[in-house]
């Protein structure tokens, strides 16, 4: 072999670091040493992988393509032990999943209880995230599943169906629109509006659509969570925009009503995203299984 596991690692630690001083430091070796790994590489390589700047060292085509290769070897590796770990240790381990907040709020929560209670020495952590950030997370091996809400082309990951949602609007029931069945997108833009923030996928989603539409939200408050909206739009302030299975939530506990939005985007696909199912741990497997409900 021409590198090593080492090499691979302080390869990677040079483009994070853009320098080889800071990369060799935290790998506990000198720069020295780390400054010979690197030329060693080159040369086994018979390619040039980096060149200095003025501000720091950049990697060249080929350094490009060594990075991406490096990265998925280091990760092979770490899914490797993670799966061997499982034998010696017994049913035990975590499993890290990122996900958009519509899911880890409104639909996660419905399988965990069970698989949990399935696998006691497993333990389990959930952060919400933007599904953009959920997607780079699961190709530098950040977390083991992501849950994603949008429509992209995902060729170096596997994809499975999780659930579907509807965007709806929520309002007062004593609101104009209240006795609607449906309303356009466009037609919501000309009431007063309560939203949530920008750490909030929402707040981008609906952006979006306004600028196409070429319209502005009348934004009378901007909170951050869906259960300030509800309160809010309880004492018969606007209306708002949001997933139905968090609508009827809010609905439960006010006297709110919901009407469905028209435009045909409204209806969302949610999907249950892996780097690599057959790498996975058992376990983590079988949540995946338990979220797409397909046969192991």
């Amino acid at each position: 072999m021409k590198f090593s596991i080492i090499d691979l690692q302080l390869f990677v630690a040079v483009s994070t670091f853009g320098n080889i001083t800071h990369a060799s430091k935290s790998l506990y070796m000198v720069a020295a040493a780390g400054s010979m790994r690197i030329q060693k590489l080159e040369k086994n390589l018979s390619a040039r992988l980096l060149v200095r700047k003025n501000k720091g060292i950049a990697l060249t085509p080929a350094g490009e393509i060594f990075l991406s290769h490096a990265k998925k070897i280091l990760s092979n590796i770490d899914s490797l032990t993670k799966n061997i770990s499982q034998y010696s240790d017994g049913d035990t381990g975590k499993i890290k999943i990122m996900a958009v907040s519509i899911a880890a709020e409104d639909y996660l929560p419905k399988y965990l209880g069970e698989f949990l209670i399935s696998h006691p020495e497993v333990s389990v952590e959930v952060e919400s995230a933007f599904s953009e950030d959920i997607i780079i997370a699961l190709r530098e091996g950040v977390c083991d599943i992501g849950i994603i809400g949008a429509s992209l082309t995902l060729k170096d990951l596997e994809v499975f169906p999780f659930f579907s949602d509807s965007l709806v609007v929520l309002c007062h029931r004593t609101h104009a629109i209240a006795g609607q069945k449906s309303i356009s997108f466009e037609e919501v833009l000309d009431y007063d509006y309560i939203g949530v923030n920008q750490s909030h996928s929402m707040h981008y989603l609906l952006l979006k659509y306004s600028k196409e539409i070429g319209k502005s939200f009348k934004i009378r408050a901007s909170v951050g969570s869906w259960g300030q909206v509800g309160y809010i739009i309880n004492q018969g302030v606007g209306l708002s925009v949001m997933e139905l299975s968090a609508a009827k939530r809010l609905a439960i506990h006010h006297d709110l009503s919901i009407i469905y939005l028209s435009d045909s985007w409204a209806n969302r696909d949610y999907h249950v995203c892996v780097a690599n199912l057959t790498g996975l741990p058992y376990f983590t497997r079988d949540l995946v299984y338990r979220l797409n409900k397909i046969v192991a």
